[in-house]
């Protein structure tokens, strides 16, 4: 088996006529709690598989017909991770044990859908625009004939994989076509087909699955991209997968629980984390920034070295109460505290009204040397426009090295790393 790893455990029946509650049971601990269950199939004698969509924040139910929202499948009597990948849903611990299973869906999608890549980090915008003659790694593929692939849903069985244990299930596979499997090896291994696309009014709901361990390392983030057609180098609309959904847009994330999209520096100092209150988004920076000491820069030109590099001195958020639409700020930005040693000049880098904080560029020295951030808009309601981002002009040496962002349409919420004398280290906390 596989140790302690946690699995839920559900009892109940399912009807679409009102609320559906299924009891979750922890078997580390035996803590039990009721969570919403927005779609469930018929339920299925003891030992089968059943196939339901879990959202503890969305007690909406039976928003779909049958068939056609997956999550994954979880068994009457489940083993635990390591046993059989493929009949139970289980979070990966950070050695990536167990497999996920995630469904994709846009309810404001509508047109022809004939390709649907997945890549293993998060695309900006700029990434969109050249994915076709990028080199960015490709994961996986999907291109197939709709109604023989994972286009079709298939039913009660559509999840359901046989494989006699772990180590002969595939790496990944689509809901509705067990049949195909291909391995996170960075090469696009999928059928394709001469049929171009499938007509869709309104709802675009498909599903694929994946054991973490089979990746070279866990995805933290990463981006389902969706064309209409292949003679298109337009990508009509970007689709992320989770396990949480609001209907516009969804996240891959293994790690239930992300840190934040990365930072840039060295490993100097003592961490700190700097957030924005409930209700409020990261709109901006603040702090000083100068060359370093200038005892220590004369002592390194007198011996021949280099003059001191330009430094971020200290740094704090500049956070702002917002709509929960993000359509627009509801109040001034106000300073939530500051890291960091002292001299050098002050900066105020801040989005412009309406807009927040969604990544950075970082200039990267063993501390921190300059911060360009890119600020959103808001989009429709609850997401924001990352492709309509603004950059801002740096604070302190101007590289643009590293380009960490938050997870797509979501704004930052603080910020942290590590800091001295100076800051060594900085990154974003991101909302979710």
């Amino acid at each position: 088996g596989g140790g302690a790893e946690p699995y839920i455990k559900l009892e109940g029946n399912s009807s679409c006529s009102g609320p559906t509650l299924w009891r979750a049971e922890d078997v580390n601990d035996g803590d039990t709690k009721t969570v919403d269950v927005k779609r469930v199939l018929p339920p299925r004698t003891p030992g089968s598989t059943v196939t339901i969509s879990i959202n503890e924040e969305d007690n909406g139910l039976c928003a779909f017909p049958d068939g056609d929202d997956y999550l994954g499948t979880v068994d009457a009597d489940p083993l635990r991770t390591g046993d059989h990948n493929d009949r139970f849903d289980a979070p990966p611990g950070v050695d990536g044990r167990g497999t996920l299973h995630y469904n994709v869906q846009n309810n404001l999608f509508q047109g022809r859908l004939d390709e649907l890549r997945i890549y293993e980090r998060e695309l900006s915008p700029e990434d969109v625009r050249l994915l076709m003659t990028g080199g960015d790694r490709l994961i996986y593929q999907l291109d197939e004939a709709p109604g023989s692939s994972g286009f079709r849903n298939a039913g009660v069985d559509a999840t359901r994989l046989v494989c006699a244990d772990n180590t002969a299930c595939p790496d990944s596979g689509l809901v509705g076509y067990s049949g195909q499997a291909v391995r996170f090896n960075g090469t696009a291994n999928a059928t394709l087909q001469a049929d171009l696309g499938l007509e869709y009014a309104g709802n675009l709901l498909t599903g694929f699955w994946f054991k973490p361990a089979a990746v070279e390392s866990l995805i933290p983030a990463a981006t389902l991209l969706g064309r209409s057609a292949p003679t298109d180098a337009r990508f009509g609309f970007a689709l992320h997968a989770t396990q949480r959904a609001d209907g516009t847009s969804l996240r891959l994330i293994p790690n239930p629980v992300p840190d934040g999209p990365g930072t840039v520096g060295g490993n100097g100092g003592s961490p700190y984390t700097l957030n924005c209150l409930a209700g409020e988004a990261l709109v901006g920076i603040v702090g000083t920034w100068g060359e370093g000491d200038p005892a220590e820069e004369t002592i390194e030109e007198f011996f021949g070295g280099d003059s001191a590099s330009p430094s971020i001195m200290s740094v704090g958020p500049l956070c702002v109460a917002t709509t929960p639409d993000y359509r627009q700020w509801s109040g001034d930005p106000v300073r939530r505290g500051t890291v960091g040693g002292g001299g050098g000049g002050p900066f105020d880098s801040r989005c412009p009204a309406g807009s927040y904080v969604v990544g950075f560029e970082g200039t990267v020295y063993d501390v921190v040397g300059g911060i360009k951030l890119l600020c959103a808009p808001a989009g429709s309601p609850g997401v924001l426009d990352s492709e309509h981002a603004t950059k801002l002009p740096a604070v302190g040496y101007d590289e643009g090295a590293a380009r960490p962002h938050c997870p797509f349409n979501l704004p930052a919420t603080g910020i942290l790393g590590r800091a001295g004398d100076m800051v060594d280290q900085f990154g974003l906390q991101c909302e979710g």
